[in-house]
């Protein structure tokens, strides 16, 4: 099942930059809720020092995704049937009052324009699309996806292992690629057939993560011994396999000055250098600390771009 990651967009964030780019490496798609998406492209225009270079940047590139097919717009305009907790249904509770006192002070605002309503909602408005992101993904979940509301803000280190939190602290984990990186080097990153490999089973180790009863913390902990040990590993492995590759092409070298040897010993050779590279694939399925291997693989992919 794909991962989707639901944004929250209000009229601050959207003059900033969004890592679309980040979340697709780790996502397989985007959610926007349209009305947060709405707010944010109304309201804009009435925050100060406004950043419209980034601001026009953001909505095209959310044109882009989303004529791609990697983002899509929803809404929670209909009815949750969800059964939802206890928490959930006073987090519901909230957005609807929310909801009500925005749309009172519009009301207010239009009979009697001041800057202390206006005020008073632009703070409102600003913490809604996290609100409307939340309930966007129950409903999804409800329909079966794999969504996850996605903040940009510190992990929290008293939360329990949920899924969300795990996505959470590994979108953290996921290098920003910068602006020399096009969509299409992301897009066929994404498609590699190794790549794939190594993606799944990262999404495999959240599944398993969230199954426990880890904080974040604890998550954190488990992510770090992974990834070094595996790091180490692939590091070693390396150095041995370019010192064998250097040794064939050496003894490939030697043996046609000395004997002048045919196009069937450069074939054995040739044979040598697949070996090697063989030894390595297969070296490395049985690293341990493989489950976060993509994100190694995706570092070390942005530092040759």
């Amino acid at each position: 099942m794909s991962k989707q990651a639901i944004l929250a967009i209000d009229y601050h964030n959207i003059q900033q930059p969004l890592n679309l780019k980040r979340q697709i490496l780790l996502f397989d798609k985007i959610i926007v809720e349209e009305q947060s998406l709405g707010l944010a492209k109304t309201f804009v225009n009435y925050t100060p020092n406004r950043n419209l270079e980034s601001f026009k940047f953001n909505n095209q590139e959310i044109d882009f995704l989303g004529a791609e097919g990697y983002l899509s717009i929803e809404t929670i305009n209909r009815p949750i049937n969800v059964k939802i907790d206890s928490d959930e249904e006073k987090f519901m509770e909230t957005l609807r009052n929310e909801s009500e006192e925005i749309n009172t002070l519009l009301a207010v605002l239009k009979a009697n324009p001041s800057s202390g309503t206006l005020t008073k909602l632009m703070g409102i408005i600003k913490k809604l699309p996290t609100s409307f992101a939340r309930a966007l993904g129950i409903r999804l979940r409800e329909e079966g996806n794999d969504a996850y509301p996605v903040f940009d803000d510190e992990p929290d280190y008293t939360s329990s292992g949920k899924k969300e939190d795990v996505l959470k602290f590994l979108l953290k984990q996921i290098p920003e690629p910068d602006d020399s990186v096009s969509w299409e080097q992301i897009i066929d990153f994404r498609n590699d057939p190794d790549t794939m490999k190594k993606y799944y089973a990262l999404i495999k180790w959240v599944n398993d993560v969230s199954q426990k009863e880890f904080n974040t913390n604890e998550i954190e902990e488990e992510y770090q011994y992974l990834y070094h040990d595996y790091s180490e590993q692939y590091r070693i492995h390396k150095m041995k396999h370019k010192q064998g590759i250097i040794e064939v092409l050496v003894t490939a070298a030697v043996d046609v000055f000395i004997h002048n040897l045919g196009a069937g010993h450069i074939s054995s050779s040739l044979f040598a250098l697949w070996k090697h590279q063989l030894n390595l694939l297969e070296a490395e399925a049985k690293f341990t600390g493989r489950e976060v291997a993509y994100i190694y693989k995706l570092e070390q992919t942005l530092k040759k771009a």
